[in-house]
């Protein structure tokens, strides 16, 4: 609108001391001005449960289910939940749009990448590759793994929370950053990082790293081609290629916990918290020193 509309429309000229109240009243009766420099508050998106949802980018990426958001940390397990997903198979909203909208525990599995996990009275065995749930096809599927069933962790139930992705098939299997391989019954031990098999030099470096027996995939030799990297030998701060997605992790002494995701340590930080994301205190490897990653959000 011009000066020279709103001028006709008044009854009186402009004076230097003229008012949005006297805008306002020099309408005619019905029609109301729109306030300039001003802008309505966002009208709620309204959302679909099964939705994606982006808030400002794809680094803030959520799932909305039953009223609530649940953050996806990456674009890897939402295609790992989803199949392969493109931006146009994602809601992109404001912060001012979903204001309101409860904020729930994470889409990810608190176990390190490569457990074998069954619930109790379920035939169904998962494998956990960062963060998600990939059911074994068939005992060939499991055998490709690497594990044997004396491996496999009970847990009481699956929870919903947990993200679920594409079976394993009998004719490949997932290896995952972090993976610790042995060829044979009494070769060396090497930790998988960046598609290199790096040897972990001794004891000390197989403890400091909060690892355990169970956690060794076994294959014969020749299994899968990989070239030899450097060797890991024992230091006063981790190499952050040691510590697999999932590694629910404390320092000795102190009784915070962190949960290893996407590469980065996110906080856990309550008993409440802890217990909603079905995480297990005999996974919480205790280690002298946290690991030189970066903080990730707390849960």
């Amino acid at each position: 609108m011009t000066i020279a509309t709103l001028m006709m429309l008044s009854p009186n000229p402009l004076s230097a001391s003229f008012t949005w109240q006297d805008v306002v009243k020099s309408y005619p009766a019905g029609i109301s001005p729109v306030m300039p420099f001003a802008s309505a508050p966002a009208e709620p998106t309204p959302l679909h449960s099964g939705e994606f949802v982006a808030v400002g980018s794809l680094s803030h990426l959520y799932e909305y289910q039953h009223h609530t958001l649940f953050p996806i940390p990456d674009m890897l397990i939402l295609n790992q939940i989803a199949g392969h997903v493109d931006s146009s198979s994602i809601t992109f909203v404001l912060p001012s749009e979903i204001q309101g909208i409860p904020i729930g525990p994470p889409r990810f599995v608190p176990f390190r990448s490569g457990t074998l996990l069954r619930a109790h009275g379920s035939s169904t065995i998962y494998q956990v590759i960062s963060g998600v749930l990939h059911p074994l096809a068939s005992d060939r599927a499991l055998s490709l793994t690497g594990y044997t069933p004396h491996q496999i962790v009970s847990v009481p139930s699956i929870p919903a929370l947990w993200p679920v992705g594409t079976p394993e098939s009998a004719t490949a299997s997932t290896l995952y950053q972090g993976e610790v391989v042995q060829f044979g019954d009494k070769g060396p031990l090497y930790l998988l990082w960046n598609d290199y098999l790096h040897r972990i030099a001794n004891p000390a470096m197989f403890h400091a790293l909060g690892l355990t027996p169970g956690v060794v995939a076994h294959f014969n030799a020749h299994h899968f081609a990989a070239p030899i990297g450097s060797s890991l030998a024992a230091s006063k701060r981790w190499i952050p290629a040691g510590i697999a997605d999932g590694t629910l992790l404390r320092v000795a002494g102190n009784p915070a916990i962190y949960l290893v995701v996407d590469g980065a340590l996110w906080r856990i930080p309550s008993l409440a918290a802890f217990r909603q994301q079905g995480a297990q205190w005999n996974q919480v490897r205790t280690v002298p020193t946290l690991p030189d990653l970066p903080a990730g959000p707390t849960l």
